[in-house]
């Protein structure tokens, strides 16, 4: 098997593929730098499409996509932000969750996540 390097690839530490049924797949990762981008995909092809910056003024380590909007951690503080997946000002989640998490599971309208004392916590996701 040959596996080659596009010219164009981002140096990513973590990322997700999501498909939009009306408007194609997307790469959703967050890069070196813990900025979250987006590009999209050509699957017949696989051949890379725009590419868009949508968090880079906070650090973070984890994301999961839950009904086109983006939830990640926070590195330091261990907080959850979000961002829809087409763009946006990131935000701070809820502040009654307790910070220092350290990792992040979406499924269905729930995050389920892991503190830094291996305790999970959920919350439940509301689409206004």
């Amino acid at each position: 098997m040959t596996i080659k390097k596009n010219s164009r690839s981002r140096p990513t530490i973590t990322f997700t593929m999501v498909s939009l049924n009306y408007d194609g797949t997307y790469i959703v990762g967050i890069d070196k730098n813990l900025h979250i981008y987006k590009e999209g995909i050509d699957l017949n092809t696989n051949g890379l499409g725009p590419y868009e910056m949508l968090a880079n003024n906070t650090e973070l380590t984890k994301l999961v996509v839950v009904h086109n909007i983006i939830f990640a951690l926070h590195k330091t503080d261990g907080k959850v932000y979000y961002v829809p997946l087409y763009g946006g000002i990131i935000k701070e989640l809820n502040r009654k969750l307790s910070g220092n998490l350290i990792d992040i599971v979406g499924y269905n309208d729930v995050l389920y996540l892991v503190d830094n004392q291996s305790n999970i916590v959920k919350t439940q996701i509301i689409f206004d």
